[in-house]
């Protein structure tokens, strides 16, 4: 059996890219699994000065339910820009900004609520 260089090269590049689609594939699966073990992963806490202080104390005023959904996301964002090498004090603004956000939105529901009870009892 006789091979022609053109054979030969096609099957070396057939086999180089058959190789860098497996080696593509595992560097997803690192990639997944890395991303999965830095959620358990706390090589720093999630929770900021601003976070402590202002939006904790704060977040008690609301209903359970929505306080740990929204703590559990501040402290989300906080562990994945502290990951990002944010500095601190870019986290404490967001927290700061967030905490502001959630007392308007919260104002605005109490105020709806009012402003609905007030039609409904005349």
């Amino acid at each position: 059996m006789q091979y022609h260089i053109e054979d030969i090269v096609s099957l070396k590049s057939e086999k180089i890219i058959t190789d860098l689609e497996e080696l593509a594939e595992e560097l997803e699966k690192l990639s997944k699994l890395n991303k999965r073990l830095r959620k358990y992963k706390k090589v720093e806490p999630g929770e900021t000065w601003v976070s402590r202080w202002i939006a904790s104390p704060i977040a008690y005023l609301f209903p359970p339910e929505r306080r740990e959904e929204w703590l559990g996301d501040l402290y989300e964002v906080n562990g994945e820009m502290l990951h990002k090498s944010y500095p601190r004090w870019q986290v404490n603004l967001n927290n700061l900004g967030k905490t502001v956000i959630l007392i308007i939105s919260a104002l605005q529901i109490k105020l709806s609520d009012l402003l609905s009870f007030a039609k409904v009892s005349k």
